[in-house]
């Protein structure tokens, strides 16, 4: 029963999106950005963040993508490989991946659009993975793709539960600014957690005065740093925001600069887990008037 799903699922991937088969098409790539919804509410002056993903010739996407997410669909599978290598190089190191998972299935063979293609030895198996990466403002974006090694030439595709997957992530801060709710952007490094952003609506965030409480942009150290004591969490935190940030001391306080705004990190606080209920290690992040 567990083949027979999973050969249903690679059918639909193999033809294009598993949700819709319908796609949007796009010349020469897309851009990652933020959606206008999000655009109108941010604090004036606002730097507005982009990511170019290049690709040669017309690349279909998902007919439900959004500016910030993009599900590739029904492209040629060599082409699609070609531009991620390229696309994850303009990160350089930038990047960690949050999942990293071997695929039983495959045993020996990877599939590649309609093809199978044998795996380079010792390898058996196709490596599903999960990847956040940041660009050199801070932005951050996560991938979700499939790789494997085959006649020495390492290959990117799809993975076998999702189309692969390009996100801008938004990080958002609600601010209370003349009388109205307004909303900034926020740099988080590498894999922190945070509670606001796209998964939530806007009318929510400017309209209501929920998420003005300062415990929402408080944030758990990230998983990426669990093996870490405090000390060296802090470090690694100061020296990301110090990298892409501008952070620096003023005054006693740590302050960042983020797509045109000022932030100070605060560093010593707790934060609940919803996850074990406990109490956590945590930062927060202020914006500065």
């Amino acid at each position: 029963m567990k083949k027979l799903i999973f050969a249903i699922l690679l059918i639909l991937l193999i033809t294009g999106c598993a949700c819709q088969n319908q796609t949007v098409p796009y010349e020469n790539g897309v851009t990652l950005s933020i959606p206008q919804d999000i655009r109108e509410h941010l604090l004036e002056g606002t730097t507005i963040p982009e990511k170019r993903f290049d690709y040669p010739g017309t690349l279909n996407v998902a007919s439900f993508s959004t500016p910030d997410r993009y599900l590739l669909a029904e492209n040629d599978h060599y082409k699609v490989s070609e531009a991620l290598a390229n696309h994850f190089a303009t990160f350089g190191d930038q990047y960690i991946n949050t999942s990293v998972k071997e695929q039983p299935n495959d045993d020996g063979y990877a599939r590649f659009g309609s093809e199978k293609l044998p795996i380079d030895p010792p390898a058996k198996y196709s490596t599903e993975i999960k990847r956040v990466a940041w660009d050199e403002f801070g932005t951050r974006y996560s991938y979700q793709f499939r790789t494997f090694t085959s006649g020495g030439k390492l290959y990117y595709t799809y993975s076998y539960t999702t189309n692969t997957t390009l996100i801008m992530e938004i990080s958002l801060m609600v601010i209370r600014q003349n009388g109205k709710n307004k909303l900034a952007l926020i740099p988080l490094p590498f894999d922190t957690h945070y509670e606001v952003g796209k998964n939530l609506q806007t009318d929510k965030l400017i309209k209501k005065d929920t998420y003005l409480d300062e415990k929402y942009y408080t944030f758990i150290y990230p998983p990426h740093l669990d093996n870490l004591s405090l000390a060296e969490k802090e470090s690694q935190i100061k020296d990301w925001y110090t990298t892409f940030c501008n952070g620096h001391y003023e005054s006693d306080q740590f302050v960042i600069t983020y797509l045109n705004q000022e932030f100070a990190i605060i560093f010593g606080q707790k934060k609940l887990s919803k996850t074990t209920n406990t109490e956590q290690d945590a930062f927060s992040v202020r914006y500065l008037n």
